[in-house]
């Protein structure tokens, strides 16, 4: 990913994963559930075009989750992504 890209990507990544008001946090005080959405957001900046995510809504509350499969619904199209997890979901 070009450095100028770099700002924008994290920004609509923290956005997509609704952690835009801990921006300047430090992760050592998110909450589990804060740092598992941190972990997708992260995933989804530099452009790769293969995405594995490893039950990535697990330990998240109902709100969060839902946050999450938005972000993956909205991705999906431009990404292959290849996840596990017990809840069923329709993307």
């Amino acid at each position: 990913m070009k450095s100028e890209l770099i700002k924008d990507a994290v920004d609509r990544a923290i956005v997509d994963v609704d952690l835009y008001s801990k921006e300047n946090d430090l992760v050592k005080n998110l909450s589990g559930g804060q740092k598992r959405r941190l972990s997708v957001a992260i995933a989804f900046i530099g452009g790769s075009n293969l995405i594995y995510l490893d039950e990535p809504t697990s330990g998240m509350d109902t709100s969060a989750r839902r946050d999450v499969w938005e972000m993956l619904k909205k991705y999906k199209g431009d990404k292959i992504i290849v996840l596990t997890t017990h809840f069923m979901v329709i993307l």
